[in-house]
C-alpha cells in the first residue's frame, strides 16, 4: 500500500506500509528487514532486542512494525560543508536502541550507481517514566552480571546445563517503551536530515534540538537518534544520506 500524502514542501515521496521479515536472530538481538520498490530496490532493516520465547513480546513487535511507513528516493550528493560538525557518535546499545538502516540492495543492478539517497520513515516513539527507567537500567545491570558469572562459570567446567533465558522482553512493554530510534545508512554515510513531529513532542541529536507538534528540526551527523519527550511521539524522519 502507498501513502500518497506529502512528506514536505521539499517534493512527495510515496510512504509504503511494509511487510517485515526477520532475517536473524539470537538470544540478544532480532533482525528485521522490509524490501521497497521505487526508483531502486530498497531495504529497510530494523534491528533491536530479541523477544526470547515470549510470545507477547512478539506481538509487541508486530504492532510496533505495523505502524512504520517508509519511502526512498535516489538522488545526487550535496556538500554540507560548514553545516557539517563531527561528532562523538553514540554507538548502538540493543539495551536503549531500535536501530533503523536504510539503503539500495546490492544486488539490484539499478542502484549500483546510486550517488546517495532519501530515505522518509513515518513512526511512533514512546517515553518511559522515571521509575520505568530505572527499572529498565536494574533489569540491564542483572543481565550484565548473570552473563558474567555464567561465563565464569564455564571457564572452570562449571557451566549450567540448558540456558538461562534472560531477555529484555521478561520486562512487559520494554522492547519498544522509552527505546530511542536510531537512523544510519548501510553504507555508513552523512546524513542531512529533518525531523518533522505530527503528534506529541521529543528530540532529535546530536546535536540534541526539541521539537513538538507541528514543528519540524534538522541535524547533520552519520547517525541520527529520536527520542520521545511525551508519552507518544508521532514523527517522520526525513533524511539525505550520501
Amino acid at each position: 500500500m502507498k501513502d500518497q500524502r506529502s512528506i514536505g514542501a521539499e517534493s512527495e515521496i510515496e510512504l509504503h506500509s511494509l511487510n517485515f521479515e526477520s532475517v536473524q536472530e539470537d538470544t540478544h538481538k532480532i533482525v528485521l528487514q522490509a524490501r521497497v520498490k521505487s526508483d531502486a530496490l530498497y531495504a529497510l532493516t530494523v534491528t533491536m532486542a530479541s523477544p526470547g520465547e515470549d510470545e507477547k513480546a512478539r506481538t509487541e513487535i508486530e504492532e510496533f512494525l505495523s505502524n512504520i511507513k517508509a519511502g526512498f528516493v535516489r538522488v545526487e550528493p550535496a556538500p554540507y560543508g560548514e553545516s557539517y560538525e563531527e561528532q562523538d557518535q553514540e554507538p548502538f546499545d540493543v539495551g536503549k536502541h531500535i536501530l533503523f538502516s536504510g539503503g539500495v540492495i546490492k544486488d539490484n543492478p539499478a542502484g549500483e550507481n546510486a550517488a546517495g539517497f532519501r530515505m522518509v520513515v513515518q513512526a511512533r516513539a514512546t517515553s518511559c517514566s522515571v521509575l520505568e527507567e530505572v527499572l529498565s537500567e536494574l533489569e540491564r545491570t542483572l543481565i550484565a552480571f548473570v552473563a558474567n558469572a555464567l561465563r565464569t562459570l564455564a571457564r572452570f567446567g562449571l557451566g549450567l546445563r540448558g540456558t538461562l533465558g534472560i531477555h529484555k522482553a521478561d520486562v512487559p512493554g520494554y522492547l519498544t517503551k522509552g527505546q530511542q530510534h536510531m537512523y544510519t545508512s548501510t553504507t555508513g554515510g552523512k546524513a542531512k536530515a529533518t525531523l518533522v513531529a505530527t503528534k506529541g513532542s521529543g528530540l532529535i541529536k546530536t546535536p540534541v534540538k526539541y521539537v513538538s507538534a507541528p514543528g519540524s528540526v534538522s541535524i547533520t551527523a552519520v547517525s541520527v537518534i529520536v527520542q520521545a519527550t511525551s508519552p507518544s511521539f508521532n514523527y517522520r524522519i526525513d533524511g539525505t544520506f550520501v
